[in-house]
């Protein structure tokens, strides 16, 4: 099995990402970007993603349509597009309640996208680095959120 579907299927796992129903700050008023692409390079651009950890967006859809994508920063870090607020949402909250006692999940959000560090939830998670989620939030004019 492909590594980056191996680790799609653990954020999965990590986070429950059935998309339960979201109960988190409205984030319409935060700018989008157009597709993965543009969110990744943005991204990218300001933390310098791990090669090693990218590979091709890998789509997620919900029951009826076609959800949005994700894609690997670093071994602890992902990236994830969608194409509706009502979706981004959904797995934002799915991400959020991966946080437990043992350790909290780092956001950094705008309208459409989100980037999550779920590298002290993530059992056997061995980051490759470190990205600092309060400076990505700042540098991209983004919402930066702690849960846990």
């Amino acid at each position: 099995m492909h590594s980056l579907v191996k680790k799609r299927m653990l954020l999965a796992s990590a986070t429950g990402m059935l998309f339960i129903a979201a109960s988190c700050t409205p984030s319409e008023a935060l700018p989008a970007y157009g597709s993965m692409d543009d969110v990744y390079r943005a991204v990218d651009g300001r933390v310098g993603c791990a090669s090693h950890a990218h590979g091709d967006p890998v789509a997620m859809s919900s029951s009826i349509q076609p959800a949005g994508e994700s894609c690997m920063c670093t071994n602890s870090v992902e990236i994830l597009w969608f194409q509706t607020s009502e979706t981004h949402q959904e797995a934002r909250s799915a991400a959020a309640s991966a946080a437990d006692p043992s350790g909290a999940v780092y956001i950094v959000e705008r309208a459409n996208w989100f980037v999550v560090d779920l590298s002290e939830v993530r059992p056997r998670s061995f980051p490759d680095r470190e990205i600092n989620m309060k400076e990505l939030a700042a540098a991209l004019n983004a919402r930066y959120s702690i849960e846990g």
